[in-house]
């Protein structure tokens, strides 16, 4: 019976890797594209920036299956949730996190925009990371730290609730976050989109439990025709400013979860067993450092060295945007190596 249990423990496990390892390339792509778009002025290149754009478009599902993940992790039935553990590994962590990082990457921004390092940046450094003003791609951290603090509530209500009262809370929590921004209802729903999220991977690993598999084909074809949509809608926002595919885009917006669940479902959802080779568990394990990072070297490469994807020919624009997505990862990963090697930030990354 252990052994079993150990089995599909470790099952579990590589199945998320590999989730998690797209998520996280997702993300680079995501800020790759979307740092070029606001940096640089492509007015003479629509098309080309229209490419840019449905790449930074189609990886927004990186965060919402971000949270799946954890969900799927933390809502499990033998995962055990004490007040004490939350605070001292999970919490402490992540705030130390946003307070180191998060000040650092805004002391960086006025570094990049007043050309000079001064003591005198370190205060409104700190204000901003108070205020969450930091680099963008931190923002994350302050969700899920708010969403932390109330696991252990979500994790009562999700071990005694009937699999009925499961889904009323997923269904409605979707159509009031999701459906209901589109139509700017007035009614507020106490967990935003990406709580819904991981509530849904919670809900996987309900189904995975019991044996519950979807058929492939379904998660495919929803995956396949959110991106179409996706797509569209980009074109409509990116030539023509149409706000309502502008919220229609949004990270959780129908679409965009529509394919993170589709991923979720394939990743997740599934009777697989394989071996994980040590290059992608090398990879998985670094990949918080790597989400710490990225940003860095994103930064350098389009502020300091000056290299605008939009200055090329189509393929050239092609080539440059894999070339920073290639070299942002390669960095990141070799900056979180380095970091565990540092006493006091190895335990943040």
């Amino acid at each position: 019976m252990e052994k079993r249990m150990e089995k599909e423990s470790a099952n579990r496990i590589r199945k998320v890797e590999y989730l998690r390892i797209l998520a996280m390339f997702a993300v680079i792509v995501n800020h790759v594209n979307v740092a070029a778009l606001h940096i640089f002025d492509y007015s003479e290149v629509m098309a080309d920036a229209y490419v840019s754009y449905g790449m930074h478009v189609l990886s927004r599902f990186a965060v919402p299956c971000f949270f799946s993940i954890s969900g799927y992790l933390m809502l499990a039935t033998g995962y055990q949730v004490s007040i004490k553990k939350l605070v001292e590994k999970s919490i402490w962590k992540y705030g130390m996190c946003i307070l180191v990082f998060g000040t650092g990457f805004a002391w960086m921004e006025l570094v990049f925009d007043e050309r000079c390092l001064s003591l005198v940046q370190f205060p409104e450094a700190f204000d901003a990371m108070l205020r969450g003003k930091t680099w963008d791609h931190m923002w994350f951290l302050y969700e899920y730290l708010g969403l932390l603090f109330l696991l252990p509530v979500i994790k009562i209500f999700w071990e005694h609730a009937t699999e009925k009262e499961k889904l009323f809370i997923l269904i409605s929590g979707f159509l009031l976050t999701s459906v209901g921004s589109v139509f700017s209802l007035g009614i507020r729903y106490p967990l935003n989109g990406y709580g819904i999220c991981f509530l849904f991977g919670g809900y996987l690993h309900d189904l995975e439990s019991r044996k519950r598999y979807i058929k492939k084909m379904v998660p495919i074809c929803m995956g396949i025709g959110a991106s179409v949509l996706m797509l569209v809608l980009a074109y409509f926002e990116h030539y023509y400013g149409s706000d309502i595919a502008d919220v229609l885009l949004d990270d959780t917006s129908i679409p965009v979860l529509a394919l993170s669940a589709s991923l979720c479902i394939l990743f997740l959802l599934n009777s697989d067993t394989q071996t994980v080779p040590k290059s992608v568990q090398f990879v998985s394990r670094n990949s918080f450092g790597v989400y710490l990072y990225h940003m860095v070297w994103i930064n350098v490469l389009y502020k300091v060295i000056k290299l605008n994807p939009f200055s090329f020919s189509t393929l050239g624009m092609l080539l440059c945007i894999f070339l920073v997505i290639g070299s942002t990862f390669l960095f990141s990963v070799t900056a979180a190596c380095l970091s565990k090697k540092i006493p006091f930030v190895k335990m943040l990354v």
